[in-house]
């Protein structure tokens, strides 16, 4: 990131980024530290994340469900149609 910053900002956009992130990622942590800003607490971090990461799951099982149903319908019918050639 030393050497992102120490290019020149007028050659570089990649500089001016990070300059940016990093006076962002300033002002939220002193925002933080005065109180403006509410600190997320270590239990409502895991709840976020055991929430999203159950909701992932569920959407992958269902993804997986339709998937196998769809190539079970494809195999029937292939089935079907060698069936009707003989």
């Amino acid at each position: 990131m030393r050497e992102v910053l120490a290019l020149d900002s007028s050659k570089s956009f990649a500089s001016i980024q990070c300059a940016l992130f990093m006076k962002y990622a300033a002002k939220v942590e002193l925002q933080r530290a005065t109180g403006e800003v509410r600190r997320k607490n270590f239990l409502e971090l895991i709840m976020v994340r055991s929430f999203k990461n159950q909701l992932r799951d569920l959407a992958m099982q269902w993804k997986n469900l339709f998937s196998y149903m769809s190539y079970q319908r494809a195999v029937k019918r292939q089935a079907k149609e060698e069936e009707k050639l003989k």
